[in-house]
C-alpha cells in the first residue's frame, strides 16, 4: 500500500508546489486567517532561511499595519534576507541596529547577505542614504541624527534580551516620525514558565527543559543550589554550573516581568499601546506560590508578548 505521505492530493500536490517553487509570505499570511499549517510554515522557513518565531512575529505584523515604502528600523535584526524585505514586504529602506562581530581584517565587514556593517558609534547622517544596513551597538546609543527618519520601527524577539530596555525605547521614539508605527514581538520574557531561556545544546535547552529534569518556573521559584541538588546524579558537576549559570545569572536575558514591561510602554511618549500575549494554562497552587514570592505580579502564564503602538 502507497504511503500516506505519497497520496496525491490537492493539498499534497499545492504542499509540493510550494516547496518547489515558493510563494511570496504576504500572500501565505493573508491566506492564514487561521494558524500556518505545519509543512507551509515549514516551506517558508526553508524558503526564507527563518526560524519558527520570525513566522509567527510577521503574522502579527502583518495584521497590524504594512511596510510597503515604509523606512524601518529594525532592533535587534540582521538575520532577514533582503528579498524579504523588499520584494515580500516592500520596504523603502531597512536599517537593523544589533551587536555583531567580525574579523578585523575586513574592509567593509558584511553580513552573510552581504549588508554593509558599520558600527552603530559612528553612524551618521550619511548612513541614512543606504537601503539596507546594518549597525553593530547597543540600541540605547541610536543616534540624534536618526530623529525623525522612521516609519516603522521593528522588533523580533529582541526586547527580552536588552537590558536597558527604557533607553532603548527611548531611542525608538526619537527615531519614528510623527504618526509612525511601533512593533514587536518577543518571548520567552523571564515572569513566564521558560523565561529562563536557558541553551545548553540544540537538544537540551528551554524549549524542552522538562525532558531534561528541569521545570517549569525553577528559576522564579528554586534557587540554584535547589535545582542543582534536584538534579544530582543526573548530570555531572561542570554541566550543572553551566545551567546554573544560563538560567540564574547570564546577561543573555533580562529579569523584566510582564508588568515591567507594561510600565515601560506607559512611561514611553508613544499611544495606542496594545498588548497580545501567548499564554499556556497555570495551576492555580504554582500560581499562588509566584504571586507570593512576588507580590505585585500576576501575568505568570504569559510567555510571548506582542506590542503595537504609534508615535503620535
Amino acid at each position: 500500500m502507497r504511503s500516506p505521505e505519497f497520496r496525491f492530493s490537492p493539498s499534497f500536490l499545492a504542499r509540493k508546489l510550494f516547496e518547489r517553487v515558493g510563494i511570496p509570505l504576504l500572500d501565505c499570511l493573508h491566506l492564514s486567517a487561521f494558524p500556518i499549517p505545519f509543512w507551509r510554515k515549514r516551506a517558508l522557513m526553508r524558503q526564507y532561511r527563518l526560524w519558527n518565531y520570525h513566522i509567527e512575529a510577521f503574522r502579527g505584523l502583518y495584521r497590524t499595519s504594512t511596510l510597503r515604502d515604509k523606512a524601518v528600523l529594525e532592533i535587534g535584526g540582521s538575520n532577514l534576507p533582503p528579498e524579504l524585505l523588499f520584494q515580500d514586504f516592500q520596504a523603502s529602506q531597512w536599517v537593523s541596529v544589533d551587536y555583531l562581530s567580525w574579523r578585523g581584517d575586513e574592509e567593509t565587514p558584511r553580513d552573510q547577505y552581504g549588508t554593509p556593517i558599520l558600527p552603530l558609534d559612528k553612524a551618521d547622517a550619511e548612513c541614512l542614504k543606504h537601503k539596507h544596513l546594518t549597525l553593530s551597538g547597543s540600541a540605547d546609543a541610536i543616534p540624534d541624527c536618526f530623529g525623525g527618519h522612521f516609519d516603522t520601527v521593528v522588533s523580533i524577539c529582541a526586547f527580552e534580551h536588552i537590558q536597558n530596555l527604557a533607553g532603548v525605547l527611548e531611542r525608538a521614539c526619537h527615531a519614528l516620525k510623527p504618526g509612525g508605527t511601533f512593533y514587536t514581538h518577543f518571548g520567552p520574557i523571564w515572569s513566564g514558565p521558560g523565561g529562563s531561556h536557558f541553551w545548553i545544546s540544540g537538544d537540551f535547552n528551554y524549549n524542552n527543559s522538562l525532558e531534561h529534569g528541569v521545570p517549569y518556573f525553577a528559576h522564579l521559584l528554586q534557587t540554584p543550589e535547589e535545582l542543582a541538588a534536584s538534579l544530582a546524579g543526573r548530570y555531572d558537576d561542570e554541566l550543572l554550573e553551566r545551567l546554573k549559570y544560563w538560567i540564574y545569572t547570564s546577561p543573555r536575558i533580562n529579569h523584566l516581568f510582564y508588568e515591567d514591561y507594561e510600565r515601560l510602554l506607559r512611561e514611553t511618549p508613544l499611544v495606542d499601546v496594545r498588548f497580545r500575549s501567548c499564554s499556556r494554562p497555570l495551576n492555580g497552587r504554582v500560581q499562588r506560590a509566584l504571586e507570593a514570592k512576588y507580590p505585585g505580579h500576576h501575568h505568570f502564564r504569559e510567555s510571548y508578548v506582542t506590542i503595537t503602538a504609534k508615535k503620535p
